[in-house]
């Protein structure tokens, strides 16, 4: 069953563009929407791809290989010469790995 709290606070973070403005528009800590997003892909059971930039000076690349672990229904993908925000940086090369992804599931 789908709850309304990690429905909203997705929502939030796609008008927001990221987990940690979503928090400071909601007055809560980043860490909380990030557990419920976590949560709420569980529960729709759906597949999850991560993508890093391998030059990413705010989330080490250790991240990418402990997720892998923690959530080994997902799938994570590295930029190879992106920063943090490889989706600005590399829109083919990101928007190719989701299509990607999309055929694979």
């Amino acid at each position: 069953m789908l709850h309304e709290r990690p429905m909203s606070y997705l929502y939030e973070v796609g008008i927001q563009g990221g987990i940690r403005r979503a928090a400071d528009m909601l007055g809560i800590n980043p860490s909380v929407i990030s557990r419920q997003i976590a949560q709420l892909e569980r529960a729709l059971e759906l597949p999850l791809l991560r993508i890093y930039g391998y030059l990413d000076g705010l989330v080490p690349r250790k991240v990418a290989e402990l997720l892998d672990t923690a959530w080994p229904h997902s799938a994570s993908q590295i930029v190879a010469k992106a920063a943090h925000a490889p989706f600005i940086s590399h829109p083919d090369e990101f928007v190719t790995m989701i299509e990607a992804f999309i055929a694979a599931h």
